[in-house]
């Protein structure tokens, strides 16, 4: 279900870097097209995630210490089209590891998701977040995981923030809801 962000953006990542510019905070990453020099770059990453076959509607990318975080739009009508979507952003992660880029977490954000019970995407429609650690993307391009189990530790981590009218004031929660696969333990999210 690992869904590849298209060949020609997933092969210009291979041994790519540089590039990049930021805010004047350091944090705001634009992106950069890859430039072949071996040590990826975040602003490369969102260039990869944003071009080629299959490419996502990145809203905003930011660095935070050794997190990534990254905002796209959903325009999935099904849960497989999500997965999909979660697919590109983990194989453009895994391809931003694997060519030297030194984040330690992608934090993934859904802007814009279906609020709707679309078919098999329970009754909170889609996650607002998920993440993917480096070791796990370590571990899927050395091949111990395969895509299944890299994309199942993701969807492990998803998270849904609901609002909650209390009285005349509104709160924002978030529930974790995790696989009962058992592909994860508890120390993987």
């Amino acid at each position: 279900m690992l869904a590849l962000a298209g060949t020609a953006a997933v092969g210009a990542l291979a041994g790519c870097t540089g590039g990049g510019s930021s805010s004047p905070d350091g944090h705001t990453v634009t992106a950069a097209k890859p430039d072949g020099d071996g040590s990826a770059t975040p602003g490369e990453l969102r260039w990869l995630l944003t071009h080629g076959d299959g490419a996502l509607d990145v809203r905003g990318m930011r660095v935070d210490g050794d997190d990534i975080d990254v905002t796209f739009a959903s325009d999935a009508s099904d849960l497989t089209a999500f997965l999909q979507e979660i697919g590109k952003v983990l194989n453009g992660y895994a391809r931003y590891v694997r060519s030297g880029g030194t984040a330690t977490r992608l934090v993934g954000h859904v802007a814009d998701r279906a609020r709707t019970d679309y078919e098999g995407g329970g009754k909170r429609g889609q996650a607002d977040r998920f993440h993917v650690k480096r070791e796990w993307a370590q571990k899927f391009n050395d091949g111990a995981l395969s895509k299944r189990e890299y994309l199942q530790k993701a969807i492990n981590t998803r998270a849904y923030v609901r609002t909650v009218a209390a009285g005349n004031a509104t709160s924002t929660t978030s529930a974790t809801t995790a696989s009962t696969s058992g592909n994860a333990t508890s120390g993987d999210a």
